[in-house]
């Protein structure tokens, strides 16, 4: 139910998929070994915040970024919408 919900809001959007994925996984690359260091529970380790920062930034850009040329998934068949 909730991917379908996601797929309606893209085709309804025409978001360039390629192109948030890119940014949301680019901005995990970031996060992920940061969140690391915050969960470790070692007290000498200590997440980058401009890490932290600059990977919701990138996430938030591919969110809201479009390819030129590229709208998204074809949209779907009449009555299915």
């Amino acid at each position: 139910m909730v991917m379908q919900w996601i797929e309606r809001q893209i085709v309804r959007a025409k978001w360039s998929w390629p192109t948030t994925v890119c940014g949301i996984f680019g901005g995990l690359a970031l996060i992920l070994p940061e969140m690391a260091k915050l969960l470790d529970g070692d007290a000498k380790t200590s997440p980058d915040m401009e890490k932290l920062a600059a990977g919701f930034g990138i996430m938030g850009l591919g969110w809201t970024a479009k390819s030129a040329g590229n709208t998204g998934v074809a949209p779907l068949p009449k009555g299915q919408a």
